[in-house]
């Protein structure tokens, strides 16, 4: 129902909010559904047909596969031949059109800022009624995060039950981006702490549980490549800013324990890892091992 539609667009801005990504702007449209978008569809074909010597190539091949897309171009000589292009708002069956003002509604009582943007149709015709677009400053042309809406009928057009729903995804690269641009995040890499060196194949399975123990406590891990020599290891997790390297071979999977090089003080310690303990054991451990050699 309409509260689920403003319930996901409440949830998008309070997740944007919360990972700092400035002054977001969230879009909303309808798409109506079957019984009115063939409608509305046969009447922007026929407008974009009669425009067509305005339109690019791409939009002339849009008019019979995907019409609603000619409204989405960002080309300036299709944006001015398609101002006056009909829209789906006023083609709504009554029912699309009361769950459209009841969304609405309801998102603006929760406090939730929101732009409705009559050309904003989304790039998947499975969508109906609420569509939603999320931009945000700083990114250029290329500003969207993230987008979503009711696609209800596609579980069905699966081969599944007819199940209605409403989802969003967001790009998590230009989710950084923005962040980024918002001042609110530093995204620079964070030198590991531990860098974890399997020397042998059979040393990959004991260090990939070992970085997961350790990132579990809060630590940042760089695993290695088991393919590669301990020398070459060594050279990359002083490339990569490291503090301890954990070695892992054959000996060390016997015994069950491991030993630490330091590279800052440049000191070995012999078996200070019990492949066996938990993560802040681990880490317990070493640091103590360090403290009194110095």
């Amino acid at each position: 129902d309409p509260q689920s539609d403003a319930e996901t667009l409440c949830l998008v801005a309070d997740i944007c909010a919360a990972a700092g990504l400035g002054a977001i702007k969230l879009e909303v449209n309808s798409l109506g559904d079957a019984a009115c978008r063939p409608a509305y569809r046969e009447a922007l074909s026929d407008f974009a047909r009669s425009r067509l010597p305005a339109l690019c190539e791409d939009c002339r091949n849009r008019i019979d596969r995907n019409p609603l897309r000619i409204l989405d171009c960002k080309r300036p000589e299709c944006r001015a031949a398609t101002a006056d292009a009909p829209m789906m708002v006023g083609f709504l069956c009554e029912p699309c059109a009361g769950h459209r003002r009841a969304v609405l509604e309801l998102v603006r009582d929760a406090g939730v800022a929101i732009e409705e943007n009559p050309r904003m149709v989304r790039g998947l015709d499975y969508y109906c009624r609420t569509a939603f677009e999320i931009t945000a400053p700083g990114l250029g042309a290329q500003d969207a995060i993230g987008g979503g809406g009711r696609y209800d009928g596609l579980v069905a057009e699966l081969g599944g039950p007819e199940v209605p729903c409403v989802g969003f995804a967001f790009g998590v690269e230009r989710m950084l981006m923005a962040a980024e641009a918002a001042g609110t995040v530093d995204t620079a890499a964070a030198s590991p702490e531990f860098f974890i060196a399997p020397i042998t194949e059979a040393a990959s399975s004991a260090a990939l549980k070992l970085a997961r123990r350790l990132r579990g406590v809060g630590r940042v891990v760089e695993l290695g490549p088991a393919d590669r020599k301990l020398k070459a290891q060594m050279k990359l997790a002083d490339r990569a800013g490291a503090r301890w390297v954990v070695i892992l071979g054959e000996e060390e999977l016997a015994r069950g324990r491991a030993g630490v090089r330091d590279l800052v003080a440049r000191t070995d310690y012999a078996d200070c890892v019990d492949l066996a303990a938990d993560g802040e054991t681990i880490v317990l451990a070493i640091e103590r091992m360090a403290r009194s050699e110095a």
